[in-house]
């Protein structure tokens, strides 16, 4: 049986949001959007037991109530390992390679994000994690 992997976006920006889940989506990928780091934190512990957990995390870092940073604390504190794609707006790229360095974090992109390239990154990192799912779907 063929499964599409489960893609989480988190971006508080709702133009950006929905371009990145159309993209994802017309490439075939189960997708799920919050728009902050506590509605995503939700999503995945509710998600971790369905038939479709998150397998992969879309991430800005500056968002409201929870940010970037602290959702991938808090997922670090829980032990929920997956990929994630930090996609950011700031040149400061400090924290992310902090992160990177870490392991809380695989790749990054930096805004606004090229449709064909940010496909590109999903695949790599499918790839890397080594997972049974499809990693170009259509």
């Amino acid at each position: 049986m063929t499964k599409y992997s489960h893609i989480l976006i988190a971006e508080d920006e709702l133009r950006i949001r929905r371009s990145l889940k159309f993209i994802l989506e017309n490439a075939g990928y189960h997708v799920s959007s919050a728009m902050n780091g506590a509605d995503a934190l939700q999503t995945i512990l509710s998600e971790k037991v369905a038939e479709n957990p998150v397998e992969m995390l879309v991430l800005d870092l500056d968002m409201p109530t929870m940010d970037g940073i602290e959702l991938l604390e808090e997922l670090e504190q829980r032990q929920i390992d997956m990929p994630v794609l930090i996609i950011t707006g700031y040149a400061d790229r400090m924290p992310i390679n902090e992160l990177m360095a870490s392991g809380q974090c695989r790749d990054f992109m930096v805004k606004p994000v090229n449709p064909d390239e940010l496909l590109q990154y999903v695949c790599r990192l499918f790839a890397a994690q080594h997972q049974d799912v499809t990693l170009v779907p259509k």
